[in-house]
C-alpha cells in the first residue's frame, strides 16, 4: 500500500467521528446539541473510492495475468474484516441490549446484520440497526465479491480505462434518472444500498491506472505540492457548497472529485510532496493501520467515555471532552488489533495451513 495512502485513512477516519460526535454545550440558557464541524459523506465516499483504486493497485496486474484466484481472495478479505464485526455486535448487544424493544423485527434486523445483509433492505431501523456503522461492511463486501468475480474481464480488455470511463458515466446517467423519476429511498439507494457504491470503486479503479500513467513522468517537489494543495482545497469547496445541493447528489457526486484528487495527488507525491510526506510518516502510517478497527467501535466508545467521566465535565467542557473520547477510541483500537486482526487472523491462518 502506497504509505501516504496509509495515512490518510486514518485522517479521513477521524473525520467520520467528527461528523458522528454530537456534543452538548449550554448555548442562552438553553442545552444546544451540534456537530464537532465536519459531515461523514464525504470520507464514506473517500474509503469507497480508496477501496477500488487498493485492489486494482494489489491485483489487477495478476487478473490482467489470469492469475487471479477469487476464492482466496475474498476469504483472505473475510477473515480480516469479518471478526471486527462480529466482536463490536456483540459489545453493541452487551452495552445496550436492553435498551432495545426485542420483537420480530428486531430479531430479524439482528440475523441480517450478523451475515451483513442489512444494507439491503430499505428500513432505517435495519440497516442502521445495533452497531451503526456496520452497513459500510456490508456494501464494502459486496463490493469484494464483485471485485472478485467481474473486474477480470475489465483489466483483461485492451482498453481497460476506457471500458471504466464508459461504465462510470452510464452509471451515473442511470442514477441521475433514477433520482429523477423515482423520489422514494433516495437516502437509502444513493448512500446505502451497495450497488449504488459501484460508481465509486469503479472510479477508485481508473485511478489507479491513471496513476499507473503519470508515474512514470519525473514531477517536482513544488508540482506535487500545489497538486496536494489544490485537491485539499476543492475537498473544502465542495463542503462550503453542500447545502446547496441535494443531499442525494451529496452522498454520490459531489466529493467524488475531490476524493479522487487526494487519492490521485497524494499517490503521486508519496515521498515527495510535503503533504504526502506527512500523510506517509511512520505515525500516521500506524494510526493509518487501525483505522478500521477505529471506525468500527467509534461510535459506542463516546457512550462508553461518557461513562467514564462526568457529565459536568462532558457538557461544559465538550472539545475537552473529544479529545479524551478520542484518545480512549484510539487507545482501543490499538487493543482491537492487536487481539482480533493480528493475532486472531494469525491463529485461523495457522490452523488452515496445519490442516492442509
Amino acid at each position: 500500500m502506497i504509505k501516504s495512502l496509509n495515512g490518510l485513512r486514518f485522517v479521513f477516519a477521524v473525520l467520520i467521528c467528527c461528523g458522528h460526535y454530537i456534543f452538548t454545550t449550554p448555548y442562552a440558557g438553553e442545552m444546544m446539541n451540534k456537530a464537532v464541524f465536519f459531515d461523514t459523506t464525504a470520507a464514506v465516499a473517500f474509503f469507497f473510492i480508496l477501496s477500488g483504486f487498493s485492489l486494482s493497485c494489489g491485483f489487477s496486474e495478476k487478473m490482467a495475468a489470469g492469475n487471479f484466484k477469487p476464492v482466496p481472495f475474498l476469504k483472505k478479505r473475510f477473515l480480516k474484516l469479518y471478526p471486527m464485526h462480529i466482536l463490536t455486535l456483540i459489545i453493541i448487544l452487551l452495552l445496550f441490549a436492553k435498551t432495545y424493544v426485542w420483537n420480530n423485527e428486531t430479531i430479524r434486523n439482528l440475523i441480517l446484520n450478523i451475515f451483513l445483509l442489512h444494507s439491503y433492505v430499505p428500513d432505517v431501523n435495519c440497516y442502521f440497526a445495533f452497531n451503526r456503522v456496520s452497513w459500510y461492511l456490508s456494501s464494502l463486501f459486496f463490493l469484494y465479491v464483485f471485485f472478485a468475480f467481474f473486474m477480470c474481464g475489465i483489466f483483461k480488455s485492451r482498453h481497460p480505462m476506457l471500458l471504466l470511463a464508459v461504465i462510470s458515466a452510464l452509471f451515473s446517467v442511470a442514477l441521475v434518472l433514477f433520482a429523477h423519476f423515482q423520489k422514494a429511498y433516495d437516502d437509502f439507494v444513493f448512500n446505502v444500498f451497495p450497488p449504488t457504491r459501484l460508481l465509486h470503486f469503479f472510479i477508485g479503479a481508473w485511478l489507479f491506472l491513471l496513476y499507473q500513467k503519470l508515474k512514470t513522468y519525473d514531477f517536482k517537489t513544488y508540482q506535487l505540492t500545489a497538486a496536494e494543495i489544490i485537491s485539499i482545497a476543492v475537498l473544502i469547496f465542495s463542503w462550503i457548497i453542500r447545502k446547496h445541493i441535494p443531499i442525494k447528489y451529496q452522498y454520490v457526486f459531489l466529493y467524488v472529485p475531490a476524493c479522487s484528487l487526494i487519492i490521485l495527488t497524494f499517490a503521486l507525491g508519496d515521498n515527495k510532496g510535503i503533504f504526502s510526506k506527512i500523510a506517509g510518516s511512520k505515525p500516521l502510517v500506524s494510526l493509518g493501520s487501525v483505522s478500521f478497527p477505529f471506525y468500527m467501535i467509534h461510535l459506542f466508545c463516546q457512550n462508553i467515555a461518557s461513562y467514564i467521566v462526568p457529565q459536568e465535565f462532558y457538557i461544559k467542557m465538550p472539545f475537552l471532552f473529544f479529545a479524551f473520547y478520542l484518545f480512549f477510541t484510539l487507545c482501543s483500537s490499538y487493543v482491537l488489533d492487536f487481539l482480533v486482526v493480528k493475532k486472531f487472523t494469525a491463529l485461523v491462518t495457522k490452523k488452515k495451513a496445519e490442516n492442509e
